[in-house]
């Protein structure tokens, strides 16, 4: 039992195991029930600060965070950092950075883009103001890196800011003009100036002989002055802004929740810290207010600092077309579900590799939208020129047409890719399955799934899959399941896990394209080669047909 300051003391439920400490902050595996024990006053700070997540059992606190990762202040224990397995808060938001670059970018049904919230202001609708939160917090984290560093592109602009040389009309004294130009002499000469005698020095100048001995007083002239109040300055000032905007509403908004006291509220503290030094930065005093955002500035898009701004408000609008829904938003930006988001972003990830090998998609269902909320709807589909199409959460039912039918019990995977023509055509169908993190136990005969013939010795199945559930684990269970999908379904032909481990594995039923299998999918891992195998033979045959009937038609030529 690890004792605390406080008089805490903190330990697993089972096998009394204690957290690790790592620079001042206490590590909790989620996967772990976490048993509280100590004075009563400190137990009760500590279930009120945590919430759901916490569960007063007679004289112990149980903490049981589930999927949740991320830091949380609890009074008595400090900052905790819950992280599962290998995957913590930073997996989490680079996460949700690429669900919401490749949202973005689908090309959705022109005739209801309407329906998606691109006209309204950013922070005072919650639904915007989620997404802004949510990629902020990425992009001013330690993860936001590269492209998506919003520090480093603050630091440079601070650091070397982007002048222009302004012109400025000036009144001067005739003996101090240094720039008189022409449209200012024919003034002079048609007696638009107010003329006096010229005396001294001036008396014996050209100007005074020829104008009779009178000269102007003053005349105007145009000086010029390096200055900070050019539209690229104002834009990342009214950014800055909006920065601060987002924090402010965030804090409103989730000001009655409790466990936000320890999460979010941590959260926008350190994204404050991060931005508040650049807007106390002196050059702001010379830069005005935005009126017109300068869409064709080479400096916004070429100059160093300047064009990672413009990138991070880019991506933060068009996170409006994150497809979170309200309540989903804020579960996420208070316990960070990770296992919740895992699905959906496994969808998003599928089309970034499907589009990797068959180009831009041709189009895109739309999310259901609404004045509260984005989200995806069962049935969301995106479509690629040859026809290939990838679904998200289709029903497959006995009532149904041939092309989503399920000859028994009603089915419904979270991922189909139909493939319309060659070697491959068909289903190939994806389930997430977060907590599977190793294949280990998969098959423990071989390469087969259980006795002899492949198939579970009696009672074996049973026995094994109700022991993995007890465990929190479901990896011969979550097969099974493949196998149900590529029994029930009649166009399936594979059918697939991915889970957030380092291994892939298939099993062939009768040639390369039918069996079931595991596909590791992590934020910023490599590339799925299976899925690149299924398409790229059907886009040789695609080419192969192409090139026939090209040929058909030219002897018809003849």
């Amino acid at each position: 039992m690890s004792g605390l300051e406080s008089g805490l003391r903190l330990s697993t439920r089972r096998g009394g195991l204690t957290p690790k400490f790592v620079n001042g902050r206490v590590l909790l595996d989620s996967r772990q029930r976490w048993v509280v024990e100590g004075p009563k006053p400190r137990l009760e700070a500590v279930a009120a600060s945590l919430g759901s997540m916490a569960e007063r059992l007679g004289s112990v606190v149980l903490l049981d965070f589930g999927n949740s990762v991320g830091q949380f202040e609890v009074p008595g224990i400090g900052t905790v950092e819950v992280h599962s397995s290998k995957w913590r808060s930073d997996d989490f938001d680079a996460m949700l950075a690429e669900l919401t670059r490749v949202a973005a970018e689908l090309p959705f049904a022109a005739d209801r883009a309407g329906a998606l919230p691109y006209d309204r202001t950013l922070v005072a609708e919650r639904d915007v103001l989620y997404h802004l939160f949510v990629y902020l917090r990425y992009a001013l984290s330690e993860r936001g890196s590269g492209e998506e560093a919003l520090i480093p592109a603050l630091a440079a602009i601070v650091r070397d800011p982007h002048r222009k040389l302004l012109k400025v009309a000036h009144r001067s004294p005739l003996a101090l003009a240094r720039d008189v130009r022409p449209g200012e002499l024919a003034a002079i000469v048609s007696g638009a100036r107010p003329m006096l005698r010229a005396r001294g020095a001036i008396a014996g100048s050209t100007m005074a002989v020829r104008m009779g001995g009178q000269v102007p007083e003053e005349v105007d002239e145009v000086r010029t002055r390096w200055t900070l109040d050019t539209p690229e300055n104002r834009f990342v000032k009214s950014f800055l802004d909006l920065v601060a905007g987002v924090l402010d509403r965030i804090e409103e908004v989730f000001s009655g929740s409790k466990v936000f006291e320890a999460t979010v509220r941590a959260d926008c503290a350190r994204m404050r810290h991060s931005v508040e030094g650049f807007r106390r930065a002196g050059m702001w005093r010379d830069v005005g207010r935005l009126a017109h955002f300068p869409a064709a500035s080479t400096v916004l898009r070429g100059r160093r600092g300047y064009k990672g701004v413009l990138r991070c408000y880019v991506r933060m609008r068009l996170g409006s077309r994150l497809p979170l829904d309200e309540e989903q938003a804020r579960r996420l930006l208070e316990i960070r579900d990770i296992a919740d988001l895992y699905e959906l972003w496994c969808y998003f990830r599928m089309v970034e590799e499907v589009s990797r090998v068959l180009g831009t998609p041709a189009a895109a269902s739309r999310f259901r939208a609404d004045h509260r909320q984005v989200k995806v709807p069962y049935d969301f589909r995106v479509r690629w020129p040859g026809g290939q199409t990838l679904d998200y959460n289709s029903s497959f039912r006995r009532s149904a047409s041939s092309q989503r039918r399920s000859y028994s019990v009603p089915l419904r995977p979270d991922i189909a890719l139909e493939i319309p023509e060659g070697p491959a055509a068909g289903l190939h169908l994806f389930d997430a399955k977060f907590k599977l993190d190793s294949l280990t136990g998969l098959a423990p005969q071989g390469d087969q799934l259980g006795g002899e013939g492949g198939e579970p010795e009696h009672g074996e199945g049973d026995e094994a899959i109700e022991a993995e559930e007890k465990r929190g684990h479901f990896q011969r269970g979550d097969l099974y399941k493949m196998h149900t999908y590529r029994d029930a379904i009649p166009k399936a032909r594979t059918a697939w896990i991915l889970y957030p481990g380092s291994e892939s594995r298939f099993f062939a039923a009768e040639g390369e394209f039918e069996g079931v299998g595991a596909i590791p999918l992590v934020p910023g891992g490599k590339k799925v080669d299976e899925i690149g195998r299924l398409l790229a033979v059907h886009a040789e045959a695609r080419v192969s047909l192409a090139k026939v009937e090209g040929r058909r038609s030219s002897r018809q030529v003849e």
